[in-house]
């Protein structure tokens, strides 16, 4: 199932909030986990939502999470069966490159309910939460084209991602 919900209402939910909605349980069955993208906590962008959601989630019900913020990706195996021996039932990754690893452990963990943010994976334990970065793109290019006095505008991409190529009048770039 994947949802598709603006960055906005991502970062003012939290991940664990995010994964009670995919599938309703009771309390006591319910024990949310949290894994971070590859990077700082507080980052202002997805880690730092996730966690503010998360502990908003945490004071609106009394039900803790526990996390994992990893130092690399190569550290996703370790990191998601360090939180379910911690007794994690839903998990919230965050990062799209998350899906591939995803996608051949969710079978192994049938049980767990898992909410990928940024990516897809189809799977019958696995709730993928996307967004339409088209839109803010287009917004974010038309005020740079209003804003240039040249009618010019330029982009670069540092990360090597599908999302920030480009295919103008003149081809891709």
């Amino acid at each position: 199932m994947t949802t598709h919900l603006s960055r906005r209402s991502v970062l003012a939910l939290s991940a664990a909030g995010l994964t009670a909605l995919a599938v309703p349980v009771r309390a006591q069955d319910f024990a949310p986990g949290l894994l971070y993208a590859v990077g700082q906590k507080f980052d202002k962008s997805f880690n730092e939502g996730a966690f503010t959601g998360a502990e908003r989630f945490k004071e609106a019900t009394g039900v803790a999470y526990r996390d994992y913020l990893p130092a690399s990706t190569a550290q996703f195996e370790q990191a998601v069966a360090a939180l379910l021996r911690r007794g994690v039932t839903d998990l919230a990754l965050i990062g799209f490159y998350y899906a591939a690893p995803l996608a051949s452990l969710a079978p192994r963990h049938p049980a767990v309910r898992f909410t990928l943010v940024d990516a897809v994976v189809e799977a019958p334990n696995v709730q993928s939460v996307t967004f339409k970065e088209q839109e803010g793109s287009f917004l974010v290019g038309m005020l740079a084209g209003m804003a240039s006095r040249t009618g010019t505008a330029g982009f670069v991409g540092a990360p090597e991602l599908s999302l920030l190529h480009f295919s103008g009048p003149t081809g891709p770039h």
